[in-house]
């Protein structure tokens, strides 16, 4: 049930068109709020130390876990297909396990990276947790993870909070199974 109202356009001269989700088009009801967060989800993406597959691996464990069908069918969409990184970071049979929670099977770096991102959103990272993710990354790649599942996190929870209905063209988290 959608529960803020989506404003038909944010002019491409505040917002680039490629940016203009429809939570974007929730948040743009207030546009003081809007546009710093898309600064901010812009940033954990082309400011970010950690490589385009590594952050989708994330986004998309994230999104899973918080049952975001619009965060997922967003990141499954760019993670599946070349049309933002130029090319496929993520097979769906990867993304169908990363849904699941079945991480067995990523390379250790990526596993500790979601499994970290999970603890992050549980507020339950401990010391055991923090000592896996800088064994396995620079203080910097840290902080990146860090403050991209913090923002992914608020992201889920903002899309299914507000009720903002899927863009078009994108995929419920149940759809990876009809894709295998």
């Amino acid at each position: 049930m959608i529960r803020i109202a989506l404003v038909e356009k944010i002019p491409d001269d505040v917002l680039e068109p490629a940016l203009q989700t429809n939570l974007g088009r929730a948040l743009y009801n207030n546009p003081g709020l809007c546009l710093p967060f898309k600064a901010l989800a812009s940033g954990v993406h082309y400011e970010s130390h950690l490589g385009p597959r590594l952050r989708e691996l994330v986004v998309l464990r994230i999104s899973a876990e918080l049952k975001s069908d619009v965060e997922w069918g967003q990141h499954f969409r760019i993670a599946t297909t070349a049309e933002v990184y130029g090319k496929v970071s993520v097979s769906a049979a990867e993304a169908r396990d990363i849904r699941d929670g079945k991480l067995e099977g990523f390379p250790l770096k990526e596993r500790i990276a979601m499994e970290y991102a999970m603890a992050f959103d549980k507020n339950a990272v401990d010391d055991e947790a923090w000592a896996q993710v800088s064994e396995h990354f620079t203080t910097i790649e840290a902080l990146d993870l860090t403050i991209l599942a913090g923002v992914y996190g608020m992201a889920c929870r903002l899309t299914n909070g507000l009720g903002v209905p899927m863009d078009d063209g994108i995929l419920p988290i149940s759809a990876v199974n009809s894709l295998l």
